[in-house]
């Protein structure tokens, strides 16, 4: 049988949060306030957001963009947003053209270095 991962938060990691120096009593503190504060529930949220599984196919690209942080990948969702709703001068009701799928491929590398798939199929 193989183990299960797990994680242990440091004493590093606890101070490098609290910014600053912990005594052991505020460690053990804090250690026994985790399940009662709203760290389980961050937790939860957070693996909503997690794949059950590994996906069935991938690709350099795909890789990519499952590396980029939250924080990038909401930065990323807006610039789509924008491209698929604003025209070039910036009014809302763009239509779909050829032009969209190159605009969300160089946002795409311009802003986070992710080159998608060519249609001739992958270099790898």
């Amino acid at each position: 049988m193989t183990a299960k991962m797990g994680i242990t938060l440091t004493r590093e990691q606890l101070e490098a949060w609290a910014g600053r120096t912990l005594t052991d009593d505020q460690v053990s503190g804090i250690a026994q306030a985790i399940p009662h504060s709203p760290v389980p529930l961050a937790i939860t949220v957070i693996a909503e957001d997690l794949p059950d599984q590994e996906p069935e196919f991938t690709s350099p690209a795909y890789d990519a963009f499952r590396a980029l942080t939250v924080e990038q990948r909401a930065e990323l969702a807006d610039g789509m947003f924008r491209i698929l709703e604003f025209d070039e001068e910036g009014k809302p009701g763009a239509v779909w053209s050829s032009d969209t799928p190159q605009a969300m491929g160089d946002l795409l590398n311009q802003r986070h270095g992710i080159d998608l798939t060519p249609p001739s199929g992958p270099d790898w």
